[in-house]
């Protein structure tokens, strides 16, 4: 069954109830600005696999595998990170330096807590690319981020391969893809594309990401995490709809007290939380 956009759907619903639709009432479906449609086209199918290959050719991403000194030259997650940071500055240079390349890196601090995934102080490194809007400071920023490192069944071991094709060297390829496609156009929001790592060992990337982006006053409007992108591509497989993006939004925010939570949900609020308000605009703006 082919997905319907909102005005369709409401349309059948009054006339299922008996309802009289008139045209001033029906909300007619966005149209595709050309300017994004023709940097859509410019998508390679080709390109985002030779990105997935490439992140799979690092044997590991392990974040862990970042303090290893004995692994084969040219793997491990240090590499990834190399790599990455390298390929955002050829899109920069394609696009006139269009994007701010730049390395968030630190160190965690080993963990404590029960279950913890960081058993000694280890680097990690978060590569972004800037591009700035021409709205100025007031405009809003946009982030599209995926986690480049990988794991193995036993998330401890560095040294372990871990290919991570799919989780989430998927992810990453949209940022980077999103990234050659949009640094053709000239937006007035900023748009922040990323690949984060630590996130098999308890987010820490995304965590240190998002302290950083408020010590520094990111004015962020949305966030776009993409993990685990696309199909199983397995001769034979079948059960999946790989024409389908699935989009997980949060309803009642997990920063609101338990008062508000418990307000939100007696009032059915959770239903028009900017997330979901967020994935609805995605969900209508698609198919455009």
């Amino acid at each position: 069954m082919k997905k319907m956009g909102w005005a369709a759907g409401w349309v059948l619903v009054v006339a299922a109830a008996g309802g009289a639709v008139r045209a001033q009432d029906v909300i007619a479906a966005p149209v595709a600005d050309p300017a994004i449609a023709e940097a859509l086209r410019g998508v390679s199918a080709a390109q985002v696999k030779a990105d997935i290959e490439t992140l799979v050719s690092f044997g590991t991403r392990n974040t862990l595998s970042s303090m290893e000194t004995g692994l084969p030259e040219g793997q491990g997650i240090n590499a990834a990170a190399a790599w990455l940071e390298a390929e955002f500055g050829r899109i920069s240079a394609g696009c006139g330096g269009c994007l701010e390349v730049k390395r968030d890196e630190f160190v965690e601090p080993a963990s404590t807590a029960p279950g913890g995934r960081v058993p000694r102080p280890t680097k990690l490194v978060n590569v972004y690319a800037v591009m700035r809007g021409t709205g100025g400071a007031s405009a809003p920023w946009v982030l599209v981020t995926g986690h480049y490192d990988s794991r193995a069944t036993d998330v401890m071991d560095p040294k372990l391969g871990a290919p991570g094709a799919n989780d989430d060297a998927s992810g990453v390829a949209v940022s980077l893809e999103s990234a050659r496609a949009l640094s053709k156009l000239k937006l007035t929001g900023t748009v922040v594309f990323v690949a984060v790592a630590g996130e098999e060992q308890g987010l820490n990337g995304s965590k240190h990401l998002a302290q950083l982006a408020k010590a520094q006053g990111w004015p962020l409007e949305a966030v776009l995490n993409n993990d685990i992108v696309g199909g199983d591509t397995t001769p034979g497989a079948t059960g999946q709809d790989k024409d389908a993006v699935r989009v997980f939004s949060e309803n009642v925010p997990a920063s609101a007290s338990a008062a508000e939570q418990k307000q939100m949900l007696t009032l059915g609020e959770e239903n028009d939380s900017p997330s979901r308000e967020l994935a609805r605009t995605i969900a209508e703006l698609a198919p455009a």
